[in-house]
């Protein structure tokens, strides 16, 4: 949302470095592997990551984005507290759609290791796709989604 309410040439925050990990998967393949390890007795008692094995940094993300939104932004990187800051003050939340609590997830840093997981999973043939497999789908969602309520508006 924040990326298509600026002109297609603008600054845009970078959070952090850009190379944390951001973790998005879609809630089918969550069900399924929820569904799966929930069925199988030897998964009693463990610990199962249903993460990305493979996910995207904050960085390469918003460069996917910008692309699919067509977007040409110059990424000005900033602490993750001053872009909280930032988007504390009302006008700025409601320009850019972004609650500031949302921002620290892409400077958090995380890995999670999906090995085990991957393990019990092949065998049933579930597989987290790549983000990149899907996002396209995702925006031209969002778009159709976004053209219906401002022509209702």
């Amino acid at each position: 949302e924040a990326m298509s309410r600026l002109p297609r040439r603008f600054l845009f925050p970078r959070v952090g470095t850009g190379q944390s990990p951001v973790n998005l998967v879609p809630v089918d393949f969550v069900a399924r592997a929820l569904a799966r390890l929930a069925a199988a007795p030897e998964t009693a008692g463990r610990c199962y990551h249903l993460a990305d094995p493979a996910p995207l940094t904050a960085g390469e993300l918003q460069r996917h984005l910008m692309r699919l939104l067509d977007r040409r932004f110059l990424l000005l990187p900033l602490p993750t507290g001053l872009v909280r800051r930032f988007l504390r003050r009302g006008p700025v939340a409601r320009l850019l759609g972004l609650p500031p609590e949302a921002i620290p997830y892409f400077d958090y840093g995380a890995w999670f290791d999906t090995t085990q997981t991957q393990a019990v999973l092949v065998e049933s043939g579930i597989a987290c796709p790549r983000v990149t497999d899907y996002l396209p789908m995702l925006v031209k969602a969002w778009k159709k989604r976004r053209a219906g309520i401002l022509r209702r508006a």
